[in-house]
Parts: structure tokens; sequence; C-alpha cells
């Protein structure tokens, strides 16, 4: 009888094959299945390996992947600048890492002035956080979520003629007409879009990737 040339077991696995891994599947999620026959491994064994990944992506990762291309400045927070004020960039994102802030050409380390009591808490959270003035809306992403909006940015075109929707999962409870306030055993899944960011908005979002 033949012996499988796979593993034993999953420790048999060096670390660089499954970064390796991992990595191309990020890149090109649609290969999903080619890429599992071409490493030898079942498509369950590949998204265990991705889920490893963005879990521990703020120890592995803390800025490569949420870093920019040299034609986007990116400056460290400056201690000086806490004490200035700019309202007028009509959107903005920044990074928040154990190794300071960083943020886009167009954004103020200070929060603007519209954002309720509820953003400002989440205004130096650890993740990428991305802002527009006409929604008067932020969203903030731990490094996980980060990871995954910009592997869809970089494996999808339309955000460049369409622009990119920036949208919230939540979970709806729809409620018994009969009166007694019961809840429906079978919650929805709802996207809320909180606002939607120009191409040229998302496109300097897009190149986030390996300076910082």
């Amino acid at each position: 009888m033949t012996q499988s040339s796979k593993p034993s077991n999953l420790n048999a696995y060096s670390a660089e094959l499954k970064l390796s891994t991992v990595l191309e599947y990020v890149r090109n999620p649609k290969r999903k299945r080619q890429i599992c026959q071409e490493k030898g491994i079942s498509e369950l064994l590949l998204e265990q390996w991705y889920h490893e990944f963005v879990q521990r992506a703020e120890q592995v990762f803390p800025d490569s992947e949420l870093s920019i291309s040299p034609k986007t400045k990116w400056r460290r927070n400056n201690p000086t600048e806490e004490l200035q004020r700019d309202d007028s960039s009509p959107w903005g994102f920044r990074v928040n890492s154990e190794r300071g802030c960083y943020l886009s050409r167009s954004t103020s380390a200070q929060p603007p002035h519209w954002l309720s009591r509820l953003y400002r808490d989440e205004w130096n959270k650890r993740g990428l956080i991305i802002w527009d003035r006409s929604a008067q809306r932020m969203e903030q992403y731990p490094a996980s979520r980060a990871l995954k909006l910009l592997a869809k940015l970089r494996s999808t075109r339309e955000w460049r003629t369409d622009g990119f929707r920036i949208i919230q999962c939540k979970l709806v409870y729809d409620y018994q007409p009969d009166g007694t306030g019961k809840v429906s055993p079978k919650p929805q899944m709802v996207q809320e879009e909180l606002f939607h960011l120009a191409p040229a908005v998302a496109s300097e979002l897009a190149v986030c990737r390996r300076e910082a």
C-alpha cells in the first residue's frame, strides 16, 4: 500500500508553508480549491490556517499589512499636533498600533469636532479607523477585519469606477406580532452602509500595504 505524502498531523506543516498558503489565498480567494489541490491540503485546513492568521495578525503583522505606498505620506503621532485641529478634510483614515499612530495624508491627529463621545472612545483603539465628514460616521476595524477589508480591495477592481462602500453588519431580531414581545428565533444578518468612499479615496486606502 502506498503511503500518503501528506503529513500525519497538523504540526508537520511548516510555518513557512502555512504563511505562504494563506497569503496566496488572501491575494486571490477565488483560487481556494486550486490552492488546496496544489498544496495537498483540504479546504477546511486552509480555513483553519486563515483564521489563525487573522486572529494573530496584531502580533505577527502589527504594521506590515496596514501600511501604504511611498506616494501617501504617513507621519508618526506628534504630541505638538494634538493641540491642533483640522476639520477641513472630508474624510480620513488612521492606523493605531503598538508602534504609534499613522495617518493618511488628509487626516489630522485630532478627531473631527463632530465625532460623538462614542466615536471618540474608539479613536485610539488599535486597528484601522475610517471616517467620513459628510456622513458624520466613523468605523473602527480591528486588525483581523482590516486585513479582510484590504484583501477585498486588492482582489476586486469595481471600486476604481464605483468607489467602495463601508458597511456594518448587524443582527436584526423580528418581534412576534402577537403582542407577547417574544423575539423570533431566527435573527437576520443585514448590512448597513455607513458611507461611500469615492474612487480616489478608495485608491489611497487600497495601496495600504508595506511601508509603515
